[in-house]
């Protein structure tokens, strides 16, 4: 029988969210975020459309 698939991300946690959400309020930009996040722009992107976090920097 064939083993089942490997996830290739590790699962967000809810302290994660959370400090995306403050990061993004602070209006830092993705690329910084992600970085602070130890996360690809690419994941952090997607995160945060599914959770309703706007990343605009501008106001």
């Amino acid at each position: 029988m064939a083993k089942a698939p490997r996830m290739h991300y590790k699962p967000w946690t809810s302290s994660e969210i959370k400090s995306l959400r403050k990061l993004a309020n602070q209006r830092l930009g993705l690329e910084k975020i992600a970085k602070e996040l130890k996360r690809t722009t690419w994941a952090v992107r997607n995160r945060a459309s599914s959770e309703g976090i706007s990343l605009r920097t501008e106001r």
